[in-house]
């Protein structure tokens, strides 16, 4: 069985719960902030929002590095998704793999503060259909547009290719003939 990228595997055909997006009403987190601290001791902070799962603050940075360290910083919440069996095409010198569970329709919150795309300064959602098949950038009226369609797909499945699967395997239950010759 496919391992989540965490290492975990996932029970019921999921991807491990992520945990929630709000904050617990019990528990006030206040303002956090990272810190990146150049090895000359300069100190650049920024806010740290509270649906991030790390922390980008280092030390020691060398001065010379101080915008690449900063153009990778990504605050980043996994959003969970499904598995779904596969049949994966062989590639990168790979073989085909028949039946592989492989994690569907899961992504992310993403904000690249430094991002030279302004977009992408603030928190987007970055979809991945599989693999390496993402729809990225997406602001909350592009969640809604793509949930919209993933419901009509859902839709068509259920209403039309449901029943003309139905229907189709009842013809050919009833109609085809297996024909062997000795």
């Amino acid at each position: 069985m496919t391992r989540h990228p965490n290492g975990t595997i996932p029970a019921g055909g999921t991807v491990p719960d992520t945990p929630s997006f709000s904050r617990d009403p019990g528990h006030s987190i206040g303002r956090r902030t990272w810190t990146v601290t150049t090895d000359g001791g300069i100190d650049v902070s920024g806010h740290l929002p509270f649906w991030d799962e790390g922390d980008p603050s280092e030390s020691g940075v060398p001065l010379e590095r101080l915008g690449v360290v900063l153009s990778d910083i990504n605050h980043h919440r996994e959003v969970s998704g499904r598995f779904l069996t596969l049949d994966v095409p062989a590639r990168d010198g790979e073989p085909r793999s028949v039946g592989e569970q492989v994690p569907v329709f899961c992504g992310g919150i993403d904000c690249d503060p430094y991002a030279p795309e302004p977009q992408l300064r603030v928190p987007v959602f970055n979809f991945r259909l599989v693999d390496d098949y993402c729809v990225t950038g997406l602001d909350p009226d592009g969640v809604s547009a793509l949930a919209a369609l993933l419901r009509e797909q859902a839709d068509l499945l259920e209403d039309e290719v449901r029943p003309a699967l139905a229907q189709a395997r009842r013809d050919w239950a009833e109609n085809s003939v297996t024909q062997r010759t000795e």
